[in-house]
């Protein structure tokens, strides 16, 4: 039952989307759609089988940090504007890039303070 909401859901949020992107051009539609179905199918699989909710929900809040503070990257989001990329797909676009960042930031300092603990342990005795 849940799945027949989510579908419909879906294809209202396309169908406002191709309303709004009547007026531009089907260009700027197609990319920002292909953008999207790559985002959320890619967050999917990440959130349900690399257990990183945490790391998108660390992703959201990096991302709403910059669109408070939107004077400060203003010259990145005109670029991204410049590709035909919404504001909304900009959202998508830095809550992936932020989340996939904080994990590989946690691995590789994880990895780092093993191997660090380690040899300081060994120094020690």
């Amino acid at each position: 039952m849940i799945d027949i909401i989510v579908l419909i859901i879906v294809v209202i949020f396309f169908a406002a989307l191709l309303v709004y992107f009547m007026p531009y051009s089907i260009a700027m539609f197609l990319v920002n759609i292909s953008i999207i179905v790559l985002i959320v199918a890619k967050a999917n699989f990440d959130i349900k089988k690399d257990e990183m909710f945490s790391y998108y929900m660390l992703g959201a809040f990096i991302t709403s940090i910059m669109y408070i503070a939107r004077q400060a990257f203003m010259p990145f989001f005109r670029y991204m504007r410049s590709f035909l990329i919404i504001d909304f797909v900009q959202a998508l676009l830095l809550i992936f890039v932020f989340a996939h960042l904080s994990k590989l930031v946690y691995v590789y300092s994880g990895d780092y303070g093993k191997k660090f603990v380690k040899k300081y342990v060994k120094k020690q005795k």
